[in-house]
Formats: C-alpha cells, sequence, structure tokens
C-alpha cells in the first residue's frame, strides 16, 4: 500500500510547524522537543520503512533544534527513539520479520505477541528518550524561560504556507488512505490474515478509489529492501536445512547459563548492526533464538532483546541514519554532530545490549 499520502501529509503539516512566521512574543513550550519522537512513532508503526522515516524525522528534528535553540543530539536521538518505538509494530517491517521467523524456527510465541513486542519497543524508546532530556538538562542545554521567535518569511526558508498547502492531500486521499491502513492493521492484529496478501488488496483498491497510475505507485516500492529481505530469508532457510544454525547456537551456548547466552547474541546483534542492515542483522540472529528459549529464556523477552540491540545502536554517522541526521544538520554543526553521534554509537555499542537485555530479557 502506498504510504506517499501520509507522509505527505506528515511533511506539509511540520513544514507548516517549521516555517509559518510566529508571534515573536510567543512562548514556546519545551514539549516543542517531543514532536519528532511522536512524528517517528507514527511513521514506522504504520509500516513505513525506518531509513524513509528518518528521511523525514530528521529534518523536522534537526530544523526544530536550529529554530528553537535546542541540544541536535538531542533532538536527533528523540527522533531516532521515536523510529525505534514504532519499529515492532504488527505492520513495520521487524514486527513482520519477528513474526514470520517466529513460524519458521518453529518457536512457540503466546497469542498476544505483536502488541508485547510493540509495548516493549515504546517503553524502550521512551527510556532513551527520558534520560536524553534528563542528560541535557542537567548539563544546562535547555533554553529557559521565554524564546523570543525570529519571524521567518516563506521567501527565506524556501518554503512558505503556500507550499505546504500545495502539498496537503485533499481529503479524499487522506481518508481512503487512513481507512486503507486502519483495515489492514485490524485483519492482521486482529484475525491473524496474511499481512502481504492483505496490504496488496488494498492496495489495489486504492488505487482503484483514488484513480492512481499503477506505473508511478510500482516505481516506488522500495524493492532493494524486498530483494534484500527475500534474500537473506532464503540464504536463512537453506542455513536451517543445513544445520547451521544448531551449530552456531552449540558454539555459543553457555552451558547452564541462558541469560549469559542471551547476552552474548545481544552482543554480537549490537556490534554487527553499527556497521551493517539492522534489519538484516536481526533476521540472521532469530534463527538462533530457539536454543536459548529451550533453556528457559521467554521467547518474547529473547526476541525483544536481539531485535532491539540491533537497532539502538542505528545512530551513529557511518550508517544511513547518521548520515541521513548530518545531513540535515545546518553546516556549522555538522563538525561537532559528528563527533557527538560518533561517541553515542561506541557508547551506545558497549551499554546498550546490556541495558536492553537487563530490562527486556526476562520479558
Amino acid at each position: 500500500m502506498s504510504s506517499q499520502t501520509p507522509l505527505s501529509l506528515v511533511r506539509s503539516t511540520f513544514l507548516l510547524s517549521v516555517h509559518h512566521p510566529v508571534d515573536p512574543n510567543h512562548e514556546i513550550s519545551r514539549l516543542v522537543a517531543l514532536v519528532p519522537f511522536f512524528a517517528g512513532a507514527l511513521l514506522t508503526a504504520f509500516g513505513t520503512l525506518p531509513a524513509a522515516a528518518t528521511a523525514i524525522v530528521a529534518p523536522i528534528a534537526l530544523g526544530l533544534s536550529a529554530r528553537y535553540a535546542l541540544p541536535p543530539l538531542m533532538m536527533a536521538v528523540l527522533g531516532i527513539m521515536g523510529i525505534l518505538s514504532g519499529l515492532l509494530s504488527p505492520l513495520a517491517v521487524f514486527g513482520i520479520a519477528a513474526k514470520q521467523q517466529s513460524v519458521a524456527s518453529h518457536l512457540t510465541v503466546p497469542s498476544n505477541m505483536p502488541i508485547t513486542l510493540l509495548a516493549g519497543s515504546i517503553l524502550a524508546g521512551v527510556l532513551v528518550c527520558l534520560g536524553a532530556l534528563a542528560f541535557s538538562r542537567a548539563r544546562g542545554l535547555l533554553p529557559k524561560g521565554r524564546i523570543d521567535q525570529p519571524v521567518v518569511s516563506p521567501e527565506s526558508t524556501g518554503y512558505g504556507v503556500a507550499t505546504a498547502v500545495r502539498t496537503t492531500p485533499r481529503t479524499r486521499d487522506l481518508v481512503v488512505t487512513l481507512g486503507g491502513i486502519a483495515l489492514v492493521l485490524v485483519f492482521a492484529v486482529g484475525f491473524d490474515a496474511n499481512i502481504g496478501l492483505l496490504g496488496a488488496t488494498v492496495s489495489c483498491l486504492q488505487l482503484l478509489v483514488l484513480r492512481m497510475e499503477p506505473s508511478e505507485a510500482v516505481a516506488k516500492i522500495p524493492w532493494e529492501v524486498i530483494l534484500l529481505i527475500g534474500g537473506l530469508l532464503t540464504y536463512i532457510g537453506v542455513m536451517q536445512d543445513l544445520g547451521a544454525f544448531e551449530r552456531i547456537s552449540q558454539l555459543l551456548t553457555v552451558e547452564g547459563s541462558p541469560m549469559i547466552t542471551l547476552l552474548l547474541l545481544c552482543y554480537i546483534a549490537g556490534v554487527t548492526s553499527f556497521a551493517a542492515s539492522s534489519i538484516a542483522v536481526f533476521v540472521t540472529a532469530m534463527p538462533l533464538i530457539p536454543s536459548v528459549v529451550e533453556a528457559g529464556i521467554s521467547p518474547i523477552g529473547a526476541i525483544l532483546a536481539i531485535a532491539l540491540s540491533s537497532v539502538v545502536v542505528d545512530i551513529n554517522p557511518l550508517g544511513i541514519t547518521g548520515g541521513l541526521i548530518l545531513g540535515s544538520a545546518q553546516e556549522e554543526v555538522r563538525p561537532r554532530l559528528f563527533k557527538q553521534l560518533l561517541a553515542y554509537g561506541l557508547i551506545s555499542v558497549v551499554v546498550g545490549p546490556l541495558i536492553v537485555w537487563a530490562l527486556f530479557g526476562w520479558w
């Protein structure tokens, strides 16, 4: 199902909020810092790919940072952690991969797994965001009192009210798109329908109702991501048939300590994901989970721990996420932001898997 309509709505809405002229005497609440978090969470929860969500959220976060004198690193963390919060939604790529790999690995999971995974990812994102806000406040990086806003004209920004209004979708487009998302959500979660077939059916209906050009919609499908995941699933299936994952599980197993084994898997996922695709790392690590589950670890806890370990390290300048963040920052702050992102990424590799394991390994 095409996501262009809701994404255009989000983009135009925030262009209005960031670039529309405001009253210089208007007192801005520091709650504006949470805008990137909620935007990222909503985008990924409804199925937007992480890279696409980052491309939308990063300019919003860094634009608000420059406008309201908020720390760029804090705003980047809030935006990316919002994206993380929605990644295990039943409609998101991580949530779908977790369900499919659980079935392929013959992993017995509770019926409430989709909701529990989403709740876990939201909790992780909220905790990291609270930590970022508390750290920024303790360092005195947050503005205090009244913030005087300069009047920004449409000509000086390259945007403006007219531009934003032109990109706002028609009411019919919005209703049909949101209705299709709701339909997929209800049937996928409530009735355990095949989300691939369901999404394709709703997308075809949307094309017919909105009279869209099929070739344009097909051209916007992220084929590289589909081929990546499809190739990984095929490769994993071959490895499972050859017994490779059983051998790897035996090598990684710490006898009598399943939690230590899970911690080792979390660190492998985190270190590997630092400079690689987090979804590729997660899908590859999923077949290793049954061995720790057989030793007594909760399947939900194991999935959460490995999934979050592979994405919590994404905010580093060596990956796609960090590159999109740097590209959205003002030129004068990029050198310092690069060092901050690199330091954050290295620290997250060391402590991130440990914290995630301690919080979610017992779920």
